[in-house]
């Protein structure tokens, strides 16, 4: 019996970054799932789209569609967008899906969001206070490690402006305003994609909260360090 295998992609920040060896590892799948492209006329009729949803029960629902295609098929593709292996549910949930049926996996590198992130953000080296990497979807409501002697990114904004969070946004800016300089700067970077361009929007550090209001949750949000 041959052994059967999920291969785990991205095609970038655009379908224009996707490699070469995604490519090629593409081309050995059976069927190719993806809840980030809607459409992919190079796989030839493997691609299929993954309704669902970001939280729990899409996820769930997406990697029970993906799994089933191994009854069928002997390699499996799923491509997401960024790197596969950064803050990527999907990923997380199939490679354990993978791991308790014994079905081989392999993660492919893919251009990030948090390169093209740094870049945007002029950081050329490592400061003394580091770089804080940190996701909205698991900083705990009241207590925020913030840095002000290091660069800090904050990636998942659009769990800020979920209804059932309710204070969460003003308890972080709050929490922001208290750590930082009035007059220090704020900016949400968004990284070219697929459906939009590359922007950068920088306010002083009173206007935090209208800033991640007003930004649909797209992009992460940089606070560079107090000099």
């Amino acid at each position: 019996m041959r052994k059967k295998e999920l291969i785990i992609c991205s095609y970038g920040l655009k379908p224009g970054h996707i490699t070469v060896e995604t490519l090629r590892e593409l081309s050995r799948c059976g069927a190719v799932f993806s809840d980030a492209l809607s459409e992919a006329g190079f796989l030839k009729g493997k691609f299929r789209f993954l309704f669902g949803g970001k939280d729990e029960a899409g996820i769930t629902l997406a990697a029970k569609e993906v799994m089933a295609a191994f009854k069928k098929f002997d390699v499996v593709g799923y491509v997401t967008y960024g790197h596969p292996a950064f803050l990527c549910a999907m990923t997380d949930r199939l490679t354990g899906l993978c791991l308790a049926a014994k079905i081989n996996f392999r993660i492919l590198e893919g251009i990030s969001s948090l390169g093209a992130s740094l870049s945007a953000a002029g950081v050329k080296s490592i400061p003394c206070g580091g770089i804080s990497l940190l996701s909205a979807a698991t900083l705990e409501h009241e207590r925020f490690p913030l840095n002000p002697k290091g660069h800090t990114f904050i990636f998942d904004l659009s769990c800020f402006l979920r209804e059932e969070t309710g204070k969460f946004l003003k308890n972080f800016a709050d929490a922001v305003r208290a750590a930082y300089p009035a007059a220090h700067r704020a900016e949400i970077i968004v990284c070219e994609s697929a459906d939009c361009a590359a922007s950068v929007r920088t306010v002083k550090i009173r206007g935090l909260e209208k800033l991640i209001s007003s930004s649909g949750g797209r992009g992460t949000l940089h606070i560079p360090p107090v000099k």
